[in-house]
């Protein structure tokens, strides 16, 4: 490992990312859901509160846990992506854990080194260390002008101009708008929120941080969802947001305990992967759609989708025996292949594999496509679901998984086991992932409970923050006995 990444590590777990595929973990969260699955044609429910789709079964949820450890691991790169664990972590609140993300290759995988997807070998990601400290309840004030509110409440494509504070630095004329579907929420409510410091200022930042959301977590009142999510595609060697908890204040008012989820921007894609220039899109998509409905961010400045068009040709126009050779030149396949086995290990039923939604695709530049987590904020806390099956629709049967997750494990089914028993012994640690809960935890009872918000907040968690514990347990054990 580089001294520098060690340095950084043991000085607190920061997110040490490089373009060969270089990681450092950082805290993660788990946490069991409120609300109900649902929603018509696959996708979750879209309105406020996220009821139950019509004929779907309900999801108990309620509660929340929350715990932090900054620092996940840290490996060596080589000129690939993805690859085994090595050791190495260092933890704020601490517990230290073997590191993830090791050299691409994929000897004893069943398939062959591959080259190229990851870029330079990229710089430690010293920007937000503390802007994602985990160990801390930090404090954001927003304020937007009433002549803005509306649009705000309405408008979720549009950001609004507010001022922002974030433990105490303040950001003029930052830039804000709603987000979610089965977590929106009016103004009136706890809505979740993107901001962009730099939307009408150009360079503005917080601890080099021009980018996040502020999730309400109305699906996870255990708040530790997407931190140990991402925790564990970190410790897989996968790029990953960071996170962190905060008390968020709308106008004066009191919103509640949010997670701070760190943008995939540009930044984050220089730090990952060298270069962060390249074609981004964002599912919900699929390959058996037109390229056209891709969301391809940052079109108005005349980026094509032929990328795009070139990987999805080779997709569909392959038969399985085909599939691996045809896509290779246009994926990163052990990187895919780690995430499949990311997602199916904590089902985590709302992105790529399991529903063709949450997630993104990122085309590095003079490289291949990589696929990017996030959204994933809704627990799915069913311990025995089969790992080699990504196809058993807890959204119903009009919600098919991700079409290339299914024709990965079928085509190499010895490559997608390889991948997923080391994402079961090395990413999947106890140990790592309930310090991360047990950091969390000691970070929501800092809230002050004389305000009520606040103390509903607390006592939700309470109530909540075993269910995310039992499960890794559980499934864990289920996984041991699965292969």
């Amino acid at each position: 490992m580089p001294l520098i990444a060690a340095l950084f590590l043991a000085c607190g777990g920061d997110n040490f990312r490089g373009g060969g595929g270089e990681e450092a973990g950082q805290a993660g969260e788990s946490a069991s859901g409120a609300g109900a699955t649902g929603g018509a044609a696959g996708r979750p429910p879209s309105s406020a509160g996220g009821e139950a789709g019509e004929g779907l079964p309900a999801r108990g949820g309620g509660g929340g846990s929350a715990g932090a450890v900054a620092g996940a691991g840290a490996g060596e790169s080589g000129a690939t992506a993805t690859g085994g664990a090595s050791a190495g972590s260092a933890s704020s609140g601490g517990s230290s854990g073997s590191g993830a993300a090791g050299s691409g290759s994929a000897a004893g995988s069943g398939g062959s080194a591959s080259a190229g997807s990851a870029g330079s070998a990229g710089s430690p990601d010293t920007d937000g260390r503390v802007f994602f400290e985990q160990d801390r309840l930090h404090v954001v004030d927003i304020s937007v002008d009433a002549s803005h509110l509306d649009q705000l409440d309405s408008d979720l494509e549009q950001r609004v101009p507010c001022t922002l504070t974030y433990d105490g630095e303040t950001i003029e004329n930052a830039g804000i708008r709603k987000k979610g579907q089965s977590t929106l929420q009016p103004l009136s409510q706890k809505p979740s929120f993107s901001v962009k410091l730099d939307e009408f200022v150009q360079g503005a930042d917080i601890d080099g941080i021009q980018k996040f959301q502020l999730n309400n977590s109305v699906k996870d009142d255990s708040y530790v969802a997407e931190p140990v999510a991402y925790l564990t595609y970190l410790r897989a060697g996968v790029p990953a947001p960071r996170t962190a908890l905060a008390v968020v204040r709308f106008n004066g008012e009191t919103k509640g305990i949010y997670v701070v989820v760190e943008g995939v921007n540009k930044r984050f894609l220089r730090h990952a992967y060298g270069d962060g220039n390249g074609n981004l899109y964002e599912g919900p998509w699929d390959f058996t759609a037109d390229v056209s409905d891709a969301d391809l961010k940052d079109v108005e400045d005349g980026r094509t989708r032929e990328d795009l068009q070139a990987f999805s040709d080779a997709v569909m126009g392959a038969s399985e025996a085909e599939l691996l050779a045809a896509i290779e030149p246009h994926l990163d396949v052990d990187e895919m292949y780690t995430t499949i086995a990311v997602e199916m290990a904590l089902c985590l039923w709302d992105g790529y594999t399991i529903a063709a939604w949450n997630y993104y695709f990122y085309h590095v530049p003079g490289g291949r496509f990589v696929m990017l987590p996030h959204g994933a904020d809704w627990p799915y806390y069913v311990d025995n679901v089969d790992p080699f099956d990504p196809d058993f629709r807890p959204w119903g049967e009009g919600s098919p998984p991700g079409l290339l997750a299914v024709r990965l494990v079928d085509a190499d089914r010895a490559r997608y086991t390889t991948a997923l028993r080391r994402v079961r012994d090395d990413a999947f640690d106890l140990a790592t992932l309930n310090a991360l809960i047990d950091t969390l935890e000691d970070v929501v009872h800092t809230a002050d409970t004389s305000d009520p918000v606040l103390a509903s907040a607390v006592a939700a968690f309470d109530a909540e923050v075993s269910a995310p514990r039992q499960f890794l347990t559980s499934r864990r054990a289920f996984l041991a006995s699965a292969f």
